[in-house]
């Protein structure tokens, strides 16, 4: 069954095109919302729609979702192909976005307009790819990094959506399965672990320890020897003042450092500087947690 797209109220447009294409996007639900609706009338105007504009994001995804879920897909053969072509080049270019983000926030931070580019890069991404975790998870650490954590906090949110649904499609038996429980939804790929690594960080400095609780266990659940998982989410304990949970994860990582520190061969300088900088850094980690124990009594009391 197609999801019925409700016309749009016409809004003011920045150009001749866009009112063209609002009108065909208007006129293409109008078909779907009729009895019985009007695919292949609707399809064809999708199509003039993207002949004004083929990278217009609302054309192409009213029609993208109507090539998935029309009830009569063989009157519709060979317009997949192309939309399917479009928003995978699409998701490279916004992919490509976050890469030179991330260059702007890391080795070219110093370059007088790095903050406004990351911004620009980050906002083009997620309009070329509304569901890109990575892009979400770059505008949180941004957001962050310049004290704006409200809206850093929104984008996290947005990230977590993401990120359960993307993991709820993972778990699904099968596609059918998959279907029935969100027919509207589009699969998402579940995001690369040092993108979720990443977000947790993030999510632990706004101190939103349950949401980064529950993200950094999905990730110990697929990697139990990942020793920054286990390091972020003893600091996330810590954040919460759960200490005793704090040092069990922290000691989680004591184990994974030593039996590392076994398998360095003499001359690998690369993984011995790996387990020296872990040492350190589990070292300081243990500090926080007894300093903050120490002072944490003394703040409840009135």
């Amino acid at each position: 069954m197609v999801r019925k797209r409700k016309p749009t109220k016409k809004q003011a447009s920045t150009s001749t095109s866009e009112s063209q294409i609002t009108d065909l996007l208007d006129a293409a639900a109008n078909c779907l919302c009729s009895f019985p609706p009007d695919e292949v009338a609707a399809a064809a105007l999708y199509e003039k729609a993207l002949a004004l504009d083929s990278t217009n994001i609302q054309a192409l995804s009213c029609f993208a979702e109507l090539l998935c879920t029309a009830e009569n897909p063989s009157t519709l053969a060979g317009m997949k192909r192309d939309v399917e072509e479009v928003l995978a080049i699409r998701r490279q270019m916004s992919n490509a976005c976050c890469a030179i983000a991330e260059l702007y926030m890391t080795d070219l931070c110093d370059e007088p307009e790095a903050e406004a580019r990351v911004a620009e890069c980050l906002n083009m991404a997620i309009e070329l790819d509304p569901e890109n975790f990575d892009a979400y998870t770059g505008l949180t650490t941004y957001f962050k990094t310049i004290g704006n954590l409200e809206e850093a906090a929104e984008s996290a949110e947005k990230a977590l959506i993401l990120f359960k649904r993307a993991k709820a499609q993972a778990e699904a038996e099968d596609l059918d399965h998959l279907m029935s429980a969100a027919p509207n939804e589009t699969v998402v790929e579940v995001p690369e672990w040092n993108s979720r690594l990443s977000l947790a960080a993030s999510l632990i400095d706004l101190k939103q320890t349950i949401p980064a609780s529950e993200l950094l266990e999905s990730l110990i659940e697929e990697n139990d020897q990942d020793i920054q998982a286990w390091h972020l989410m003893a600091c996330n304990f810590l954040v919460a003042q759960d200490f005793d949970s704090s040092e069990d994860c922290l000691d989680s990582g004591k184990e994974l450092i030593a039996r590392a520190a076994k398998q360095a061969s003499i001359g690998d300088e690369e993984h011995q500087n790996f387990v020296s900088h872990w040492t350190r850094v589990l070292a300081a980690t243990e500090q926080q947690i007894e300093k903050s124990r120490s002072i944490a009594p003394q703040q409840s009391d009135p």
